[in-house]
């Protein structure tokens, strides 16, 4: 359909291959759509868990407008801290930041507006207002200054499902100090072997479209590509979850039903 599914299989992907005995400090950056709050909940249900730590999160506003996406992400931390546990409440100092750089081709309009269904989702709005924190610093250099924080030897694995812009700017503006603390970036986007999702089809209301002749892009790539190349070309080791591994496993009614019951993490990822 054009629209980029599956978030939750780079994070289910990468935990498969990196679980180890400690938990894995983890720096979430996404673009506010439905996919991205799947794949916040699994964080979120890890870091209950005691799988992972969550440092932070920041939000591009690409696939999604970025207010309402923001407070969706808010609301979402503020929620799993109310459970009672030492690990659940550990997530109310989870700070959440804005990435509001502009991309180079704009998502279309109709699915970026799905972040304002999400924030009047009933449970979200009985909570009351937002209480986790939106830091006052930009998503890159929230990003680099929770790196910089981490004890003496730490590493920090940066999870991305939207467009890399916060991570390329936040490796533009950081000194080799907070470089050497990124064990990898694990990144939902790119179209290696398969066809790319960005097609005339995307043409909405306002007048964003791709040209017919794209057929190879993917949007994750198409929004801001020449961030895409800073980070693929920097070193910094990337673990890349393209179109051909998630048009494979799409969010099913049965995957958020399991997700819902709070059995799949526990069961399926770990």
């Amino acid at each position: 359909e054009g629209r980029k599914t599956s978030a939750s299989l780079s994070f289910t992907i990468w935990a498969r291959q990196f679980l180890s005995s400690m938990p894995e400090n983890i720096f979430f950056s996404h673009d506010g759509g439905v996919d991205d709050a799947v794949t916040l909940a699994l964080l979120i249900k890890a870091h209950q868990a005691g799988k992972i730590n969550l440092l932070g999160v920041t939000v591009t506003g690409a696939d999604c407008v970025l207010e309402p996406a923001v407070l969706v992400t808010r609301k979402m931390l503020d929620l799993s801290a109310k459970s009672g546990t030492t690990e659940a409440m550990s997530l109310a100092k989870v700070e959440v930041s804005e990435c509001g750089s502009t991309g180079v081709h704009p998502f279309p309009m109709p699915w970026r507006r799905a972040a304002y269904i999400m924030c009047h989702l009933p449970q979200l709005l009985r909570d009351g207002p937002a209480r986790a924190t939106l830091s006052s610093k930009k998503g890159s250099s929230a990003m680099a200054d929770a790196i910089a924080a981490l004890p003496e030897q730490g590493k920090v694995t940066i999870l991305e499902t939207g467009p890399l812009t916060c991570v390329a700017e936040m490796l533009r503006e950081c000194g080799p100090a907070v470089r050497e603390r990124i064990a990898r970036i694990v990144w939902m986007g790119g179209a290696v072997d398969v066809e790319g999702n960005v097609n005339m089809k995307d043409k909405d209301p306002d007048g964003v479209f791709a040209p017919k002749t794209y057929h190879s892009a993917e949007w994750n790539v198409y929004w801001d590509a020449p961030a895409a190349r800073e980070v693929l070309i920097s070193g910094v080791p990337l673990v890349l979850c393209p179109l051909d591994v998630t048009n494979s496993v799409p969010i099913t009614t049965d995957f958020l039903t399991r997700l819902a019951v709070g059995h799949l993490l526990v069961h399926c990822a770990w």
